[in-house]
């Protein structure tokens, strides 16, 4: 940098020196073309001045006085004087020359007759020619002819470079040096002015103001380096130190991990501002410095303020998750519990239906086993359980004692923390350490209890309390209704058992046909796959397959010969008037069914709609062949009974009246592979008597 300096002083200094001799060829430039036309003005007039006294006054003595300084009558002398051309603005006036080294310049008139003189000389006055180019000093002023020679001239002669027969006179002994020339014309006669100098002194004279140029020159070079100092090291540092801690920040930003690095990046920034504010002397840099420290302050305070924030709505976010996460487990819950509901009513059956959401409970508590416990009584049972390794001890016990009699008087949730302190605890298994019975009530009636075990001491835990409560009172409903449910088919048993004496006095079917008929139709079902409520229930309602025989006239009933046309006709009228005498509640759906359709054939052959093949109902087809079966089994007024083998023949090859394409192909097999249960049906619940005739 201050060679670089240097230089740009070294190339001012020059230019100010070449600037410096311009300007002096400027001023000589301006001095000359002065000069040469206030010689020309003085020397026209004087020559005017003297034409016009020469033309007009005859008084020669008065003619004298008259002419212009340095006129007067000129004596010719032969081979010293010539004259030459006349000058072109005045015609009557020659330029003398003289002999060299004369040093004048005269113009010589020719005078007219009667003039004394026959020439009338003139010298022009040229004395003031130094005012007009001040500081030639040593400089020499010549007039030159247009051919070059020279006809005047004052100063120093100078050594001339020239050209032989030039007309300049130069010394022979001159030793030649340098020169400067400027000429300019200054008009009679092709005249010119010539300013001849030396080169030398003229340059020097250019550099004489050279040390007061360096002098300014450096004094500036100085101020400029002071004021660098100051600006650098007042403002320019100052902003470096700032530039600085901002790439810090800068790489802080890009590499911050979390809010609180960041922070703490633009806190230490904000230091460092307000170290440079007290070290600065410039009030703009500690105006800068200090609002921008105040802006990072403020930065670092909303950060702050947001990092708390961010804090609270973690808090925030945390406690929704919990919540979350617990309403998502209590919707898990409930959806596998509805599940279970579904198929505790319609597909897998009660039992295996509660043990499904014991096993969901014991999950989801993450317990050792869960027990479902009815009361029945005086005592309380375990109806359902999961868990447990496989084993458990107690399955019923008395329910004043109990910790789940205590849980149903106080009508609220009791949790044992220790098994071991409490004397009323029943040991469903040896492993368990902590318990938490629930009491189950449904429409204010105690049904049973809950009982969740933990094979490891637990500590109260409310939230799973409050979980598990709403289940315990769905379990409840569950309970309660299928001992509804029970009890109802137990009412509907007893009284299909009650309207089935009443058919035997005008049928021949018995106790026996009836009891025979559930158990042909419950191991038809289970054969078919069907669901245990399904088996259930095709059992139950079997029993009334023919209950629409009581519309039937006794006559026809009783009658010993077979059934005439009208007769068949009205007889085949009881499976209408059978799902007549059901009614039309929902839940008698598939007792309507068998009595309707139990006389329906799979080759559309049957009555009373001639329906085939799936169109008929499963459980009509399954009491078809049932009644069949056992039909043949018994005697009747019209035939004797046939044995096993003999009914198996009949069913699977037919005869006059019965064929194979009655029946189901799907039941026809598995009477086929297990007729042989039907043969055990039929003798373990045999007639004690012999039928009635029909």
């Amino acid at each position: 940098m201050i060679a670089a300096l240097f230089a740009l002083i070294f190339v001012h200094l020059g230019f100010s020196v070449s600037l410096g001799i311009r300007s002096e060829i400027k001023n000589l430039d301006s001095a000359l073309v002065l000069a040469t036309r206030t010689i020309s003005f003085v020397v026209g007039n004087d020559l005017q001045e003297i034409d016009r006294i020469v033309s007009t006054d005859t008084g020669v003595s008065a003619s004298r006085d008259l002419l212009p300084k340095g006129a007067g009558p000129l004596a010719l002398v032969p081979n010293e004087t010539r004259l030459s051309r006349p000058l072109p603005m005045h015609g009557n006036w020659h330029v003398l020359s003289v002999e060299q080294g004369q040093g004048e310049l005269a113009f010589a008139r020719r005078a007219p007759e009667g003039y004394p003189a026959a020439f009338i000389k003139y010298r022009p006055d040229l004395s003031w020619a130094d005012f007009l180019l001040p500081g030639m000093d040593g400089a020499e002023l010549r007039i030159v002819a247009a051919d070059g020679s020279l006809l005047w001239r004052t100063g120093q002669p100078l050594s001339l470079p020239g050209k032989a027969g030039s007309g300049i006179s130069t010394p022979s002994d001159a030793i030649w040096s340098p020169v400067y020339k400027r000429r300019a014309d200054i008009g009679p006669g092709g005249l010119s002015v010539e300013v001849v100098f030396p080169a030398v002194p003229f340059v020097l004279s250019a550099l004489a103001r050279l040390p007061w140029t360096i002098g300014v020159e450096l004094l500036l070079i100085m101020g400029l380096f002071a004021a660098w100092i100051i600006f650098s090291r007042f403002l320019l540092d100052p902003l470096e130190r700032v530039t600085r801690l901002s790439l810090q920040m800068q790489d802080r930003l890009f590499t911050s991990t979390s809010p609180a690095d960041l922070a703490e990046g633009v806190a230490n920034l904000a230091g460092g501002i307000r170290d440079l504010t007290r070290n600065s002397r410039l009030s703009e840099v500690k105006v800068f410095c200090q609002t921008l420290s105040s802006a990072l302050q403020g930065y670092v305070y909303q950060q702050e303020k947001i990092m708390d924030s961010g804090k609270e709505l973690e808090r925030a976010n945390r406690a929704l998750s919990e919540a979350n996460r617990g309403l998502l487990r209590r919707d898990e819950i409930w959806r596998k519990i509805l599940d279970v509901s579904r198929s505790v009513t319609i597909e897998s059956g009660f039992q295996k239906g509660l043990e499904r959401v014991a096993s969901i409970l014991a999950d989801v508590a993450g317990a050792y086993g869960v027990a479902i416990c009815r009361i029945e009584g005086d005592r309380i049972v375990v109806l359902a359980w999961s868990g447990f390794d496989g084993l458990l001890e107690i399955k019923d016990t008395l329910l004043d004692g109990s910790i789940i009699g205590r849980a149903l008087d106080s009508g609220s949730p009791v949790w044992v923390e220790n098994v071991y302190s409490d004397r009323s605890y029943c040991q469903l298994n040896r492993k368990i350490k902590s318990e938490l019975n629930i009491p189950m009530f449904h429409i204010g009636k105690a049904v049973g209890g809950l009982a969740i075990s933990w094979n490891q001491v637990k500590a109260e835990d409310k939230a799973l309390v409050e979980l598990v409560m709403p289940v315990a009172l769905h379990v409840a409903g569950l309970l309660n209704t299928q001992a509804s449910m029970m009890d109802l088919k137990n009412s509907y048993k007893y009284m299909a058992g009650r309207l089935q004496n009443l058919t035997a006095i005008y049928h021949d079917e018995t106790a026996a046909h009836l009891e025979r008929m559930e158990h042909y139709c419950r191991f038809l079902s289970v054969a078919m796959s069907r669901s245990m409520i399904e088996v259930e229930d095709v059992a139950l309602f079997s029993r009334l397959h023919d209950i629409g025989k009581l519309k039937v006239p006794m006559e026809i009933l009783s009658k010993p010969a077979g059934l005439n046309k009208a007769e068949f006709d009205i007889v085949k009228h009881h499976t209408e008037w059978g799902a007549e005498i059901l009614g039309e509640a929902s839940w008698l759906q598939m007792g309507r069914n068998i009595c309707r359709y139990h006389h329906e054939k799979w080759d559309g052959s049957g009555y009373p709609e001639g329906l085939s093949g799936e169109s008929i109902p499963w459980e009509a087809r399954i009491v078809a062949l049932a009644d069949t079966y056992d039909a043949l089994r018994s005697s009747r007024s019209y035939k004797p009974p046939y044995t096993h083998l003999e009914t198996v023949r009949i069913i699977l090859q037919g005869d006059q009246r019965l064929r194979p394409e009655h029946f189901d192909p799907a039941l026809l097999d598995i009477f086929r592979k297990f007729h042989h249960r039907m043969a055990e049906i039929y003798e373990t619940f045999r007639d004690e008597i012999r039928n009635n005739p029909a």
